[in-house]
C-alpha cells in the first residue's frame, strides 16, 4: 500500500491523539500520519507526552506493538555544509 507525502514541514509540534485513537498503551498497532505524530511517538517513548487534557502520561516502550509509518514526513530541517549547523525544529529521537 502506497501513501501519500504529509506535505507540511515539521512545525516543532507534537501530537499524542494516535496513541490514545488507537486504545492508548493496551493497543498493539498503532498508525502515524503526521510529522507531529512522529514526534508525539518520540515524546511518549521519553515520558515526555501528554494526554488529550494536557496531563502528563508514562512513557512507553510500545513492547509487542508495531507503530506504522504511514507517509513520507518532513521533520523540518535542511542541512547547511558551511555551519555544519540543521534549520528547523531540533528533533528528540525516538529512545
Amino acid at each position: 500500500m502506497t501513501y501519500a507525502a504529509d506535505p507540511s514541514p515539521w512545525d516543532g509540534s507534537y501530537d499524542c491523539g494516535f496513541y490514545f485513537n488507537a486504545g492508548g498503551a493496551s493497543a498493539t498497532k498503532y498508525y502515524i500520519n503526521t510529522p507531529a505524530e512522529l514526534a508525539g511517538f518520540s515524546a511518549l517513548v521519553a515520558g515526555r507526552g501528554t494526554d488529550r487534557k494536557g496531563n502528563p502520561v508514562p512513557a512507553d516502550d510500545f513492547k509487542g506493538a508495531t507503530v506504522y509509518l504511514n507517509a513520507d514526513l518532513d521533520m523540518g530541517g535542511v542541512y547547511d555544509e558551511a555551519s555544519e549547523t540543521w534549520s528547523g525544529p531540533t528533533w528528540v529521537d525516538c529512545g
